[in-house]
């Protein structure tokens, strides 16, 4: 069962958004994606980092831009 403590490999990571695990592992290199790296060389990413980082990809658009503008043009 996932929580906000489980941690993933850069694999699981790539599973569960979509994407490849070396993707994951750039963002990784790139200080995007926080993780640990254990004595054996592995990633490890907490599940609570990679949702922190999605929610602005997945929160819903502002209601302005959802309202006809005059003249029944949207934002």
């Amino acid at each position: 069962m996932l929580n906000a403590t489980t941690r993933l490999s850069p694999s699981d990571v790539g599973e569960l958004i979509g994407c490849g695990r070396q993707a994951v592992v750039a963002w990784i290199q790139r200080g995007i994606l926080p993780a640990v790296r254990t004595p054996t060389g592995r990633y490890l990413i907490d599940l609570a980092d990679v949702e922190r980082i999605l929610r602005p990809a997945l929160a819903p658009a502002p209601v302005l831009q959802l309202l006809p503008r005059p003249g029944g043009v949207r934002a």
